[in-house]
Order: C-alpha cells, then structure tokens, then sequence
C-alpha cells in the first residue's frame, strides 16, 4: 500500500516539501525559545545551535526565510521528481523512487524527535532542580556524537523494518539515517579538543 503511494509521485514529493519546511521552521523555533527562554544561561551549546553547516548563519540569525533553505527545497524537491521520472517514465519500476523518498522522509523523524525534546525542555526549565549559577556545556563533538548515535538506532530500527516488510522505502529510510549519522560521527572527530600532552 505504501509502495503504491510512493508510485503516484507528486504527493510524496509535496510531503517531503512540507517535512523539510516543518524541520526549517521547528529549527528556527527551537532557536529562538532557546536564547529567549533562559535556556542559554543554563545550557550551553558549543558552536551553532544548528548542526547543519549550511544553515548555521540563518539559524544563529533566526532568518525566517533563507536563501539556502529555498535553494535546498528546490535541488531536494527536483531529484525526488528526477528519481519519479527515472522510475515511472523510464520503467525503473517503483523501488528507486520509493528509496529515495525513505532516505529523505525517514531520516527527518529523529531530527523531528529532537525539536520536540529541545522545545519541551526549553519551556520547562524551571522544573529542572540545578544549583544557582550552575551552566552545563555541550562541546560540539559531544552534540555531534549525540546525533549520530540518535541517527544510527533509527537506522538500524529501519533496515529491521525494511527486511521484515520487504520495504523499500524503509531500506532508503536505513541509508538515509546511516549516511547523516557517519557524517555526524566524522563531524565530531573534527570538533574533538587536542588531546593534553
């Protein structure tokens, strides 16, 4: 049934649309309840609040509406239509594009899973029982190894899936998370401090 969805195309390409803008504007939210919530005094984040590279100086500057992230929409929206065309119009058969759509779709879910934790804890920090003046910082390998290990267990959760079901759309879901949780794990051996000699 999902796998004839996929098949349709266009609505598959206008979710993703809508997830992307969704982590966008939850990416903006989270940033924001984060500097005006106090959270900033007792949290802090080495670096961005934002992982992406790209999108780091719209994030840190809240911009509502980004160059990048438009530029990002269209490309990612254009090789899903690609990958349609390929596999419809080409007689690929579905599984390519059902693929692609999981490695996409599917790696949002942690990333949303995310933005709920950090929005929830944001607004309740006064339930947090922490000594006056005290301030946790997150190193930025730290926070990068932390996504990736949320992006690995996704993936593996995925790959059970698409073996169990016979899924492609899960098997993409299972690159997708494993690709950003290897580039996370790298981003954060290149964040490391320098060991003391």
């Amino acid at each position: 049934m999902l796998e004839a969805w996929l098949a349709r195309g266009w609505p598959a390409i206008l979710v993703w649309g809508l997830v992307f803008a969704g982590d966008y504007a939850l990416t903006i939210a989270g940033a924001r309840l984060y500097r005006t919530s106090g959270a900033k005094d007792l949290l802090g984040f080495d670096g961005s609040y934002e992982l992406t590279p790209v999108y780091q100086s719209d994030i840190d500057r809240e911009r509502r509406l980004s160059w990048r992230f438009i530029v990002a929409l269209l490309l990612s929206s254009g090789l899903l239509g690609g990958l349609w065309w390929v596999s419809v119009d080409l007689g690929f058969g579905p599984a390519l594009f059902a693929f692609g759509v999981g490695a996409m779709l599917l790696r949002e879910v942690p990333v949303y899973l995310r933005h709920v934790h950090n929005l929830w804890l944001f607004r309740h920090l006064e339930e947090l029982r922490v000594a006056p003046g005290s301030h946790i910082e997150y190193p930025r390998s730290l926070v990068y190894r932390l996504s990736a290990t949320d992006m690995a267990v996704m993936a593996v959760a995925w790959l059970t899936l698409a073996l169990l079901l016979g899924s492609w759309f899960f098997l993409g879901g299972a690159f997708g998370s494993a690709s950003v949780a290897l580039s996370h794990a790298r981003q954060s051996q290149r964040h490391r401090p320098p060991e003391a000699t």
